[in-house]
């Protein structure tokens, strides 16, 4: 089967590539799995593999590493974002 759009599936490496440089990632995820993982991607990238489960932890990852990224640009915890608006907070 081949990939319906070829530049797809470059731009989901890459951002896996992201993903495993990340350090906050490293807190969260087993580096190495996910490095041998991605290693396996990227010499057979192929449409067929997405029911692998190594391919499904990647894309597990990556939702996961998707939310972190957008919690760390929204500023963080909402407790504490919307302490700092309330008149009383923690001394």
């Amino acid at each position: 089967m081949a990939l319906p759009n070829a530049t797809s599936m470059g731009e989901l490496v890459a951002e896996f590539k992201r993903l495993v440089r990340d350090p906050i990632c490293a807190t969260y995820f087993n580096m190495d799995l996910l490095n041998k993982i991605l290693a396996k991607m990227e010499a057979t990238p192929s449409a067929d593999k997405a029911f692998d489960p190594e391919y499904r932890i990647m894309m597990r990852a990556l939702i996961v590493y998707r939310f972190l990224n957008r919690f760390e640009a929204k500023g963080g915890d909402i407790h504490e974002t919307r302490m700092e608006c309330a008149t009383v907070g923690s001394t």
